[in-house]
């Protein structure tokens, strides 16, 4: 089953809560991007972001720059390749990516 960005959002937010469900429950850093998709889910309030552009800011800050064009090629080196955020970085779903490519050799 491949990782989609909400599934990675919440065993991201898993990790940073010290593998603690309780802690992810109730995290107090209300101001992370990630913060309204943290139990691998849409909110029923909408959020300020979709979950792909929410982990596409989460990794902006962190390798330290908030500015699209600044930091695009601190994000595309990123080392942390063990991050569950990692494959949506860029803010992209690769997953469709791979969709598309069936759908168009199916068509053909």
């Amino acid at each position: 089953m491949a990782l989609t960005p909400l599934r990675a959002i919440a065993k991201h937010c898993f990790e940073c809560g010290g593998r603690s469900y309780k802690e992810r429950e109730n995290c107090e850093h209300i101001e992370c991007p990630l913060y309204p998709y943290r139990f691998g889910h849409r909110p029923k309030v909408q959020a300020k972001y979709t979950p792909i552009k929410a982990i596409q800011r989460f990794c902006m800050e962190c390798v330290g720059e908030v500015g699209y064009k600044a930091n695009y090629k601190e994000r595309e080196l990123c080392p942390n390749k063990k991050c569950y955020l990692y494959p949506f970085r860029l803010g992209k779903n690769p997953n469709f990516k791979k969709h598309r490519v069936v759908k168009e050799s199916v068509i053909a």
